[in-house]
């Protein structure tokens, strides 16, 4: 009997988990604090999170690079980030999640990562400390396709690891609103997510 309800528990743990992810993975940019401590909470509406209005020169902001994995979970990641203005936005630091056991490569030219776990549910893969020198310029930062693959997708954690193409979510814009519509999801597809 007890062994009946242990599979019990485990099938709806899985059920939960697999009916809270969406059929494919998504990764995206949002603007965050400076760490991850307290714990930093996952993106509950990241569309409201894109954006950083610049009041001065030389202000300081923190670019988070936020991953969904599918519900067959997450492994390791491939993408790249491609800052539009380099001359206007500027990388200070670097922090990557302590959960990554492999980097292959740099987050700007192409990287692949491996977490020391499967995900399941939100996680980080980098905090980025960035500085914007005129506020007068608009700007954005792109998660883009990883040059060696010429993909970002996930490794899931079925059996083999295979890779599974995602969804950009989101850019990180500087002194200008969102464009809407110009996604590869619709909102309303991006929303039902939450």
């Amino acid at each position: 009997m007890k062994k009946v309800l242990l599979v019990a528990v485990a099938m709806l743990f899985v059920a939960t988990v697999a009916n809270a992810l969406p059929a494919q993975g998504y990764i995206g940019l949002f603007v965050g604090p400076a760490t991850n401590s307290p714990v930093q909470t996952a993106p509950q509406e990241p569309w409201d999170w894109t954006v950083f209005y610049v009041s001065g020169s030389y202000v300081q902001t923190y670019m988070w690079v936020w991953c969904l994995p599918s519900v067959n979970g997450m492994k390791a990641a491939e993408f790249m980030l491609q800052n539009g203005d380099p001359e206007n936005i500027s990388v200070m630091t670097t922090t990557q999640n302590p959960a990554i056991t492999v980097a292959l490569g740099d987050p700007w030219t192409g990287i692949a990562v491996t977490y020391s776990t499967c995900q399941t549910a939100w996680c980080w893969a980098y905090i980025f400390r960035l500085r914007n020198y005129s506020p007068d310029l608009p700007s954005e930062i792109d998660v883009v396709a990883n040059p060696s693959s010429n993909k970002f997708q996930f490794a899931s954690c079925a059996t083999g690891y295979p890779k599974e193409e995602i969804k950009r979510l989101t850019y990180f814009y500087f002194n200008q609103e969102m464009p809407i519509g110009t996604q590869e999801s619709s909102w309303g597809a991006i929303k039902s997510l939450f």
